[in-house]
């Protein structure tokens, strides 16, 4: 079901179509489209951090959000990670501008990690090349837990070994899970 879901993502880029996936257990109380576009338009933090704190196969933007979060304190059990990709290397996948956003994802409410229940894509080249890898890697890894993998193909809270380091780092964006996109 979970690789299904992801399958037509790239159907929909490919004819130029940004998208937004809204999972069937959602409740939409309003339209969302204004609050999407603001989202998009007029991002609050454009992501990934790329300079970060790891921790095992987790992603912190700092020692202090480390300490406070997994009460790890000691700064000889992380170490420096710098987030990158060969795929940026090539000039024909070029990274959009730093304001740019090519997706918007929320994390769950009660934790960092991404949910990917409800997100938009911009229909360009990179998200597509992204979709079509993130479809294959949940194809060829049955077992890899598709919210961890969407979490780290976006590099955002985890490290999955699953996730190419050949791939695009979108420039992503958080809704706002307190005020407009409520989210489990």
């Amino acid at each position: 079901v979970v690789l299904i879901k992801h399958a037509f993502i790239p159907a929909i880029l490919s004819a130029g179509v940004d998208t937004v996936w809204i999972d069937f257990d959602t409740f939409i109380f309003r339209d969302p489209t204004d609050d999407i576009v603001q989202a998009r338009d007029n991002p609050f933090r454009v992501l990934p951090q790329r300079e970060r704190i790891r921790y095992g196969s987790f992603l912190f933007e700092n020692a202090t959000e480390m300490c406070a979060v997994s009460k790890i304190c000691d700064a000889r059990q992380h170490w420096h990670f710098n987030i990158s990709s060969d795929f940026d290397e090539d000039p024909a996948s070029a990274t959009p501008s730093d304001g740019e956003v090519e997706m918007l994802v929320t994390e769950h409410w009660d934790a960092r990690c991404l949910n990917n229940g409800l997100f938009y894509v911009k229909a360009t080249h990179r998200p597509l090349f992204l979709f079509v890898l993130f479809v294959r890697q949940l194809y060829v890894n049955p077992y890899t837990d598709n919210q961890n993998l969407f979490d780290s193909f976006l590099a955002h809270s985890t490290i999955d070994t699953a996730a190419p380091q050949s791939r695009p780092i979108l420039n992503y964006a958080l809704f706002d899970i307190e005020r407009t996109f409520a989210c489990a």
